[in-house]
């Protein structure tokens, strides 16, 4: 009679035991389960497409590396170089054209005129617009050959930048350097320098 009671009273007690374990792992569970946060998605930098971009565009290829001070900087400098080799291009052109006209004056004058009067140039001996027109062909060569030279160093730059922008400068990474005492030939010893790269 009392193991008719018992009975009941001990499968009870096991159901309600293995439940309760049941619930506490289940709550443990989901204690520990990692919160997911909403994080950005890292940009990935491509420095061949910086480079493509710059060369299409100039600029193009910083704003893609989120570079953003230097179009800025870039477009005044293109500026003034178009301007610079604007005014030098002018310049040449009108004492070439003052020089040629110069010398035809001269080879068609029978009275072999000095100058010719009227022109805004008259002031000038023939030497003074050659040399004059000489300097401006060169600052101008020299104009083109910087605005060149501005152009490629933005592709470089935008590809430089975008190799640089993935590099991992992290504290986790170390690295020691220590000295070091070798054999070799079990007689003789050298010295050296151990280098000790660390990732954590």
């Amino acid at each position: 009679m009392i193991l008719k009671l018992v009975r009941p009273i001990v499968l009870i007690t096991v159901i309600t035991f293995f439940n309760t374990m049941g619930a506490t792992a289940q709550n443990d569970s989901l204690s520990q389960a990692p919160v997911k946060t909403k994080t950005k998605p890292k940009h990935n930098y491509r420095p061949g497409r910086a480079a493509l971009l710059s060369t299409v565009l100039p600029g193009a290829g910083q704003f893609y590396n989120r570079r953003y001070w230097k179009p800025p900087i870039l477009y005044a400098g293109a500026a003034a170089l178009i301007y610079w080799i604007n005014f030098n291009s002018t310049e040449y052109n009108k004492f070439n054209t003052a020089y040629a006209s110069r010398v035809a004056f001269r080879a068609n004058d029978t009275t072999n005129a000095f100058t010719q009067v009227g022109t805004p140039y008259e002031d000038f001996s023939d030497n003074e617009l050659k040399v004059t027109r000489d300097a401006y062909r060169r600052d101008l060569e020299f104009s083109i050959i910087i605005s060149t030279a501005v152009y490629a160093l933005n592709i470089v730059d935008a590809y430089v930048d975008a190799h640089l922008r993935q590099f991992d400068i992290n504290e986790d990474i170390s690295l020691s350097v220590h000295p070091l005492l070798y054999s070799y030939n079990y007689s003789q010893f050298a010295g050296g320098i151990k280098l000790n790269f660390t990732i954590k």
